[in-house]
């Protein structure tokens, strides 16, 4: 209801503005995408830092794979498969860890599935609100995986695309306004 009042809705994506304009009240002309951006200033590549290598026992070349969940929205979908494909990435990459960072919910989940899986000597799970080293967590990975874009998604993977790092998402969810329809994840 209030959108059909509204004289000007911001969309940060196309797909959202899609989403919206299915809506028979609102006309395109009132729905403009704007979208979200993050500081170049914060969000810059750099080497991994060393540390948080030491802090996570992690050798400098050892591969890390991050996904970051906004700690306000308890279900963003979940990391069932990723945590799955992780059990089977380590069969070619034992070295492989995994961090996750979330809220006090999410961790216990994926912890559970963590163990259910036999994975959770390579699983991290990290506070998300502990946002001072954000930055440094993304420069910490080699890629950033999220289970869709719900939320503040498309921040993350502007936040990691920033700092240089591929992102892993699915084809859902308007990933390719912000991978640049594949080419950056």
């Amino acid at each position: 209801f209030t959108l059909c009042q509204a004289t000007q809705i911001l969309a940060t994506s196309y797909y959202l503005r899609s989403r919206l304009l299915q809506q028979p009240y609102l006309h395109p002309d009132r729905v403009t995408v704007l979208p979200n951006l993050v500081d170049g200033s914060q969000f810059r590549i750099a080497d991994k830092p060393t540390y948080l290598q030491q802090r996570y026992y992690l050798q400098p070349e050892q591969p890390v794979i991050l996904t970051v969940r906004d700690p306000q929205h308890p279900y963003q979908g979940n990391c069932d498969r990723i945590l799955q494909a992780i059990a089977i990435l380590r069969q070619d990459l034992p070295t492989v860890r995994y961090i996750f960072v979330g809220s006090t919910p999410q961790m216990q989940r994926v912890n559970r599935i963590a163990r259910h899986l036999g994975i959770r000597d390579c699983v991290t799970l990290l506070d998300a609100h502990a946002t001072k080293e954000v930055s440094d967590r993304y420069n910490l990975c080699d890629i950033l995986a999220l289970p869709n874009l719900a939320a503040n998604g498309s921040l993350f993977c502007l936040e990691a695309l920033a700092c240089g790092k591929p992102v892993l998402v699915g084809a859902r969810d308007g990933a390719a306004d912000f991978l640049a329809g594949g080419q950056l994840g």
